[in-house]
């Protein structure tokens, strides 16, 4: 067998238009709605997305989307000859890479397969909003997906007995700044940003504080349960050891892997893909729908007045 093993990552998604809240069932149904030769979109000069296959049942969203560049004359080796050459694709088609992606809009939470020549974060937030414009829905929707991080990350940073760097990149929230109380969103708020990020390193052989300033504020990100984290990352060393770790949201995303045999059809790989999503997808509705607070963490209070 063919084996190819990836990661099926969590989400939340933030989306706007204009100024306004986003209603997610009803874009998202749109989106299915849309027929399938009206989904594809140039993204950049050498990049085309399309959604090939959709699917909506028990309140999930399945759909694989395809990208490539329909303009490329891809490259082939000849091993009768030892060189290589380059051969057109008939008209109207193009070498296609799969991406599979879940979305449960009643939660706010998107599972993306990653693939190494695949549809990215960044690319689908763009593809999206194109979609939405191009087909008349909305000519100003914003979407942005924040890491869903799992407990692992604080466990993690808590074996920190030295931190010398500690960053933070967040989002707009769903509906406002005001969403987030904390110095950091009040900024973004009265900058009228789009996002916003923050660094802080120790002074030479110090510390920083792990319980406030710039990593108590990291600490009340990643709980709260709709995150607006876009990353999260905190540099320091465990007792004992030399080298530095790095303990970051995205080293400790909430995911699941997935392995599927490539000499399996599409759809073969697809319900398997699509079912380790669905099990994702109840541990990120757990996660968004727990309690901000975590037990046994003392209480960190960052908000600004």
């Amino acid at each position: 067998m063919a084996l190819r093993g990836r990661y099926i990552r969590a989400y939340v998604m933030h989306g706007h238009l204009d100024s306004a809240p986003l209603d997610y069932a009803d874009f998202f149904q749109w989106v299915y709605d849309t027929p399938p030769r009206a989904t594809q979109m140039s993204i950049t000069r050498d990049l085309d997305i399309a959604i090939e296959r959709m699917s909506y049942r028990d309140g999930f969203l399945d759909l694989r989307f395809v990208s490539g560049n329909p303009r490329a004359y891809p490259l082939y080796y000849n091993e009768a000859t030892g060189q290589t050459e380059r051969s057109p694709v008939p008209p109207g088609t193009w070498a296609a890479e799969p991406t599979r992606v879940t979305v449960v809009p009643s939660e706010r939470i998107i599972l993306i397969e990653g693939r190494r020549n695949g549809v990215g974060v960044g690319t689908l937030e763009r593809y999206f909003a194109t979609l939405a414009r191009v087909n008349e829905y909305a000519t100003r929707l914003r979407l942005h997906f924040s890491t869903l991080s799992s407990a692992s990350f604080e466990e993690e940073l808590d074996q920190l007995t030295r931190i010398r760097v500690a960053g933070l990149e967040v989002n707009r929230p769903n509906t406002d700044w005001d969403d987030a109380n904390d110095v950091l969103s009040t900024l973004a708020g009265e900058s009228d940003g789009q996002s916003a990020q923050v660094l802080v390193s120790a002074a030479r052989g110090q510390s920083l504080n792990k319980f406030a300033g710039i990593v108590g504020l990291i600490r009340v990100h990643v709980r709260r349960a709709l995150t607006n984290v876009r990353n999260a990352r905190v540099i320091g060393r465990r007792s004992g050891e030399r080298k530095e770790t790095v303990v970051s949201t995205e080293k400790h995303q909430l995911r699941v892997h997935v392995e599927t045999d490539d000499r399996a059809t599409e759809f073969e790989q697809d319900e398997i893909v699509f079912d380790q999503a669905h099990n994702l997808a109840a541990l990120a509705t757990a996660r968004v729908n727990a309690d901000d607070e975590l037990p046994g963490e003392p209480a960190i209070d960052l908000e600004v007045s």
